[in-house]
This record gives C-alpha cells, sequence and structure tokens, in this order.
C-alpha cells in the first residue's frame, strides 16, 4: 500500500530546502525506522492524521499542526494505515542569516533554547490564528516559479514564517502540555543514554542505573519512543559519528570515539541504518 512519494520542491543553495510528501502509506512504512535531520527543520502536516515521536515524548497529529525540530532530535511519523498523508518539510541552515547578522542568530535562539523532545509541537489552532497556514501556502506558490526574483522573494516569506513563529512559540506551551503524552521514567532514560552513548550501555545497565526491571522498561521504552532502546543507543551513535565526519574526523577515529568497539560491526549498522557506507557519506560532506 506504500503508495505515497516524497518530492524536492526547493533546494537552491539559499539557506533552506521544502520537500513535499503525500499518498496513501502503509503503517509499517512510516513506523520501522528513526530519522533526523542536520538542519533546522519545520513539518507543516497539511492532512496528517496521527502521531509524531520525539525523545520519547508522543504528539498527536492533526491537519494543519505544525512540528518544530532542532538538529539531531530522533523522531519518527505514525500514520494511520492505508490513510491519506501529506506534509511540507522545510529544511534551513544559518546560510539562510548571512545577510541579518546578530539578528538572524537571535531568531534561531528561539527554535534551539529547548530540551530536545519538548515544545515541538504548535497546534492547529494557532496556526491558523497567525495566519501561518496561509504564509506556508504562499511560500510553497513562490517555489514553484524558479525565476531570480521568485528566489529572493522565498528566501524572504521563509524569514516572516520563522519570525512569527518565534512569536507563538510562547503562546503555544500551555496547549502542547495538554496534547503530549510522555513519562517522566523514558525522559530520564533517555537523557542519560544522550549523555553517555558512547560508553558501555545495556539493558542490564539501564535497568539498574533506574532500578526497574529489565523487561519492563525494555517494553515501556518501545511503546514511547517507538523503537528498542538497544536501536536507540545505536541511532544516536551513529548520529554523533557523521557529527564528527562533519567535523573532519577520520571514519576509523569517529567510529570508536561514539562507542563502536568493531569496525565491520559498525560498518553493517551504518550501512543498514544509513543506507550508504560511511565513506559514501564522507564523500557526499566534501561535495557539499
Amino acid at each position: 500500500m506504500n503508495k505515497g512519494y516524497t518530492k524536492l520542491l526547493y533546494d537552491d543553495n539559499s539557506g533552506f530546502r521544502l520537500h513535499h510528501t503525500k499518498g496513501r502509506f502503509a503503517a509499517e512504512s512510516t513506523t520501522s525506522y528513526l530519522h533526523y535531520d542536520v538542519e533546522l527543520s519545520l513539518i507543516y502536516f497539511i492532512h496528517g492524521i496521527g502521531e509524531i515521536k520525539i525523545e520519547g515524548k508522543k504528539y498527536t497529529i492533526e491537519d494543519n499542526d505544525l512540528i518544530l525540530l532542532k538538529p539531531s532530535e530522533l523522531y519518527h511519523c505514525n500514520v494511520k494505515d492505508g490513510t491519506y498523508h501529506e506534509r511540507l518539510v522545510l529544511y534551513f541552515s544559518g546560510d539562510l542569516f548571512e545577510n541579518f547578522k546578530e539578528s538572524g542568530k537571535a531568531l534561531l535562539k528561539a527554535f534551539y533554547n529547548r530540551p530536545d523532545g519538548f515544545e515541538n509541537k504548535i497546534p492547529a489552532k494557532i496556526v491558523k490564528e497567525n495566519k501561518i497556514d496561509i504564509e506556508i501556502k504562499e511560500l510553497l506558490n513562490l517555489v514553484k516559479d524558479q525565476s531570480e526574483v521568485k528566489k529572493i522573494v522565498s528566501v524572504c516569506k521563509t524569514v516572516e514564517i520563522l519570525a512569527k513563529l518565534r512569536n507563538v512559540i510562547s503562546s503555544s506551551s500551555e496547549e502542547q502540555s495538554a496534547q503530549t503524552s510522555e513519562n517522566p521514567l523514558i525522559n530520564n532514560v533517555i537523557a542519560y543514554i544522550n549523555q553517555n552513548f558512547s560508553e558501555n550501555i545495556s539493558l542490564e545497565d539501564i535497568s539498574k542505573r533506574f532500578y526497574i526491571d529489565k523487561y519492563y522498561i525494555s517494553h515501556l521504552f518501545k511503546e514511547q519512543v517507538g523503537v528498542t532502546l538497544w536501536n536507540y543507543v545505536i541511532f544516536r551513535r551513529l548520529t554523533a559519528f557523521n557529527d564528527l565526519i562533519r567535523a573532519n574526523t577520520s571514519i576509523e577515529e569517529a567510529c570508536f570515539r561514539v562507542g563502536f568497539k568493531n569496525y565491520s560491526n559498525f560498518f553493517r549498522l551504518y550501512k543498514k541504518h544509513m543506507q550508504m557506507t560511511p565513506t559514501k557519506f564522507k564523500k557526499s560532506i566534501r561535495k557539499d
């Protein structure tokens, strides 16, 4: 049933990219793996009935909801099996603000100054009240026209959207809390993993550290986060590896620094989860 598709609508080295995903998806096609983005991203759900899990927090998703994601926040979407799903994803980097200097940095702080997995959702009610949905649709129309003038206007429109979002983030916090399902124990486990993923972490270690039965914590973690605890550790290590490669660290050094003890095992896991080899990823960074 996986008949949907994702299409790149815009990418012109101007500091932002726009992807469009739509169609009817089988549930298993959207729940089997984690995602992470290397840039700040906004997900606007045009038709999105389901949920999104971000660092152990579960948000219900409906039409016109908006999700904010910092780089490397681990997440994945659950779409109801066979339902029509459509979303726009706007990725943007610091390059977008080259001409805005300090004001651009101030704008970004509003998106970064929060713990991972908290205050990710701006509900549809607030999106529509502030006409952010209209702004996003105007941006979509602009990027369909590749003229130089429209490209410049597209950048301005993107900055305008971000500025408006900054102003509504605080007002959405109270409503978000009522729509977020979370578990304090899982929050603490994730925080521990994120701080210690390069060390020897096991289910037994987590069980002893938090004084909880390992079978119970395993079940609870999978239910709340969407993947097994061990797969979360692996994916956190792989994303940290990618960050080190971007910082020009050698592949072998990065492999061991993030916690892998065996290169062959690391290579197998990287290729499985990232759908490419470490060498290919390093070459893609150099090309960019």
